[in-house]
């Protein structure tokens, strides 16, 4: 039998060097990452029954009302094109987060599952470090949300006009 989830994510966390502290009766672990752009808040949430692993990153800063609809902008327009998780914005709070999550169920090679969530969560600091710059420039209502994307290099991205 694996070990449970929350077991599996101490131990990588432990193995990555991160300082990874899990709360206090529940299945989450907080720590921060520190990327060249900014010390980012990070959350990994371990739902056993489900087998099902989420990690999020926290954007450093929360959307003003004001900025919210050029951030909710912003923020459809770059889940378009994301193959890889998903950046949320809460509308009450003005919180803006990247999501990735991952189905562990049937997975019991513990190397398979380490190298699983490695990608979850290496993937979701990369997605949020690319496009953190162009989130912050449109909170700070510095840049609209298309001069903000204007500034990703999007060589990677494939073509879909024309499927």
């Amino acid at each position: 039998m694996p070990p449970t989830l929350v077991e599996t994510l101490a131990t990588f966390f432990a193995a990555e060097g991160f300082d990874a502290r899990k709360l206090d009766g529940q299945a989450i672990f907080r720590l921060v990452f520190s990327t060249e752009t900014a010390h980012l808040l990070c959350l990994a949430h371990a739902r056993e029954t489900e087998q099902q692993v989420l990690f999020y990153s926290l954007c450093p800063m929360r959307t003003a009302d004001a900025q919210r609809a050029a951030v909710m902008e912003l923020v459809t327009r770059i889940n378009y094109g994301l193959v890889l998780g998903n950046f949320e914005l809460d509308l009450s709070d003005g919180e803006v987060r990247f999501k990735t999550s991952l189905d562990l169920e049937n997975i019991v090679d513990t190397k398979v599952r380490d190298e699983l969530i490695s990608h979850l969560i290496y993937g979701n600091i990369a997605n949020m470090e690319r496009y953190l710059p162009a989130l912050l420039a449109v909170q700070s209502a510095a840049r609209s949300p298309l001069d903000a994307l204007g500034n990703i290099d999007d060589e990677d991205a494939p073509d879909l006009s024309k499927s």
